[in-house]
């Protein structure tokens, strides 16, 4: 069960805002000096929902930054969101994913959606989606799950 309202989702009740996602990465990326040019956490809804983060790097960070980063993100919305918390910690969500996406297709991205009709200075990519096709307008390079 997927629900949006004021850029919000709920997947097992967690009922998770994109200011406490963007607030949980920021603190991630500030914690290991890390720099991107998007992100964006998808509600997967699959057999086991859980959410999946999109991320360029403008950086080329080692794995075990990434994997370090992506339990970071978990940690901070652990903080962020006590209802997050319970349904990890519960099992009824599932661990996230860090979906790696390759350089380049942030801006791929942008151009393409300017070429539909989007306004280039209101033109944002959203940092929360429930649109588990979002995924699709890029290349995945790698996938990591919360270890």
């Amino acid at each position: 069960f997927v629900q949006k309202g004021l850029d919000a989702t709920s997947l097992a009740g967690e009922k998770l805002y994109e200011s406490q996602v963007d607030a949980a990465f920021n603190k991630a990326l500030e914690r290991y000096n890390l720099t991107i040019e998007f992100f964006t956490a998808v509600a997967a809804t699959e057999e086991t929902p859980h959410y999946a983060f999109l991320v360029e790097f403008s950086d080329s960070p080692s794995p075990e930054k990434k994997k370090l980063f992506l339990r970071a993100v978990e940690d901070n919305l652990y903080r962020e969101n006590r209802e997050y918390q319970f349904v990890r910690e519960s099992q009824m969500l599932g661990p996230p994913t860090l979906k790696v996406v390759a350089k380049g297709e942030f801006e791929r991205f942008r151009r393409k959606r300017l070429q539909e009709g989007a306004h280039d200075s209101q033109f944002k990519s959203p940092e929360l989606t429930r649109d588990t096709n979002f995924e699709k307008n890029f290349t995945v390079v790698e996938e990591l799950p919360l270890a």
